[in-house]
């Protein structure tokens, strides 16, 4: 496993390895493969594509392992897909979104939607539902915030829609001012703003600081507690994308999945979580389908239709992506929940 454990997104790792956890614990339990309990080997890439490539190079040529599950991040899984299409061992990550990767290679997979369905599903509300016509973009500098604002730009533009500025920010950046000032200077109606929850929550309330008043688009890492720790009630009435996860959902998979969640952490599960708990238990389906061989599990996940997780249907394509459908949701009373319409506030 690939996972950020330390570092400035640390958050988003420690869900991933809380899901990855309590799959491994019903595996176990259940039996584990073949009558054999499974073991997880963790490796720190501290949301570095270098850390990433050291972490791949050494569960491949050490460990010998023949599927790995990671990166997070877009840019960790990038560098890392390459060696493992080399090394021919399956790279399956439950979070990366970057569109590049969709052609990066035959033992590459994901089970988390496209950077092309979040940020064509964000236009397309922001045009058609709240009436936004001029928008500024403030994206993180990296694969994800790139690969997303890419997309967004491109549909809101299809719409009709008019992209009045388009900047990036740094990982770690705190002081978004200089920055707000020119934004409000050209009075978007929206700005977009995929990025970590920890400097879109500085930005927010930097916003709220300058006086300035526009409607706040996000992407799927705006749920994070740091958005209230930071931003506190300027996030009120923010909007983002996320994959169809409804944590509260009645679903018999997803109950069970909740209660044993909150059993162990003390609070219910999020959509990272649930994504790296699917991706697990995918891996373990493909193994027992396939043998604990690369091209026997990247076969078996490629034969993969329907299959029910907790995180939605899952079915993989030729390239090893998966279609799942993204939901809008919004700040409501310090918190995440997802948005009905106005007729439903």
């Amino acid at each position: 496993m690939v996972v950020f454990l330390t570092g400035d997104a640390a958050q988003y790792g420690k869900w991933v390895k809380n899901g990855l956890e309590i799959a491994k614990e019903e595996i176990n339990q259940g039996g584990g493969i073949n009558g054999e309990q499974i073991k997880l080997i963790y490796e720190d890439d501290q949301t570095s594509s270098k850390m990433a490539v050291s972490a791949i190079n050494k569960l491949i040529n050490v460990d010998k392992v023949p599927v790995i599950i990671g990166g997070v991040t877009s840019s960790s899984f990038l560098a890392m897909a390459p060696i493992a299409e080399l090394k021919k061992v399956v790279l399956f990550s439950p979070c990366s979104s970057s569109p590049d990767i969709t052609k990066t290679g035959d033992y590459i997979f994901r089970n988390w939607p496209s950077d092309t369905f979040e940020g064509k599903s964000m236009a397309e509300f922001a045009y058609k539902r709240l009436g936004v016509r001029t928008c500024s973009i403030l994206a993180i500098n990296n694969d994800y915030g790139v690969g997303v604002k890419n997309v967004f730009q491109k549909e809101l533009g299809a719409l009709g829609g008019k992209i009045l500025s388009d900047e990036t920010f740094d990982q770690g950046k705190t002081d978004f001012r200089n920055q707000i000032l020119k934004l409000k200077n050209l009075n978007p109606q929206a700005i977009y703003m995929p990025g970590h929850a920890r400097e879109v929550a500085h930005i927010i309330k930097q916003m709220k600081e300058l006086n300035f008043n526009s409607i706040i688009l996000g992407s799927v890492t705006f749920e994070s507690p740091e958005i209230f720790e930071i931003a506190g009630s300027s996030a009120e009435g923010a909007f983002y994308t996320a994959p169809s996860f409804d944590p509260n959902s009645e679903d018999t998979l997803v109950r069970s999945f909740q209660e044993r969640y909150y059993k162990l952490y003390g609070e219910k599960a999020e959509v990272f979580a649930a994504h790296a708990y699917d991706a697990l238990k995918l891996i373990v389906f493909s193994i027992e389908k396939g043998g604990y061989v690369s091209d026997g599990i990247k076969n078996a996940l490629y034969s993969i239709k329907n299959y029910p997780g907790v995180s939605g249907m899952t079915s993989f394509d030729e390239n090893g992506d998966v279609n799942k459908p993204s939901i809008i949701k919004t700040v409501k009373g310090n918190k995440f929940v997802i948005y009905r319409g106005k007729d439903a506030e």
